[in-house]
């Protein structure tokens, strides 16, 4: 049964700011297999977020289908996050002892995240590129536009 999905409006001056590189969603990883979306099929990437909204910050986990994530995202990158859902979530369970529990939470995912600004990159710094992309990071000795040289 698939979980509710709320949408999780935001004010058209929200500002998003990637905090972790994504990585493969994993629904079995004791055997290696990747989150897939059930409508498209395509992968499921995570990755956290710094939500910035009307004067409040929140960092948030959030799912991305793979094609949902634009090249060149790196650490610090602003982008701007298109159909963001929430689906809260509660499991019961047992403990060791026998004793029942209850854990819930919120999946957030969006449908795909448009690249606002990249993140400065410091010279010989490597360069992250979208997954299933490759990316070559600047020359070390590369000069900056409009550096000047010393004598």
């Amino acid at each position: 049964m698939p979980m509710p999905r709320i949408p999780y409006r935001l004010s058209p001056a929200a500002m998003a700011v990637i905090g972790t590189t994504a990585a493969p969603r994993m629904a079995d990883a004791e055997n290696g297999v990747i989150a897939t979306d059930w409508e498209s099929g395509a992968e499921i990437w995570q990755l956290t977020v710094m939500v910035i909204d009307e004067g409040r910050a929140e960092s948030m986990q959030i799912q991305v289908p793979q094609t949902g994530l634009p090249e060149n995202l790196t650490i610090g990158s602003t982008v701007r996050l298109y159909d963001l859902v929430a689906s809260p979530w509660a499991r019961a369970s047992l403990d060791r002892r026998g004793q029942a529990r209850l854990s819930e939470g919120c999946n957030y995912r969006a449908e795909k995240l448009e690249l606002l600004a990249a993140a400065p990159v410091a010279p010989g710094a490597p360069v992250a590129a979208a997954p299933g992309k490759t990316a070559e990071a600047p020359a070390a000795n590369a000069e900056a536009p409009g550096a000047k040289k010393a004598a």
